[in-house]
């Protein structure tokens, strides 16, 4: 999930999660970005978060295990 009011760093989330879930849709705030890897996922964090300079990583809500 990119913030694009630049207040946190990229955040990559499963499809499976409640955060994407309970909000699937890009908001004024967020913009979500699709991948059909996880590779393919940190791939996109890492461009998207040249953008804000405070780096991308995988969120612990779904992500710390993967």
């Amino acid at each position: 999930m990119e913030d694009i009011l630049n207040a946190s760093e990229v955040k990559i989330h499963l499809e499976t999660c409640s955060v994407y879930q309970s909000n699937p849709n890009d908001t004024v705030t967020s913009k979500w970005h699709k991948a059909s890897s996880i590779a393919e996922a940190e791939n996109i964090a890492k461009e998207t978060s040249k953008k804000y300079n405070k780096g991308w990583k995988k969120a612990d809500c779904c992500m710390k295990f993967v």
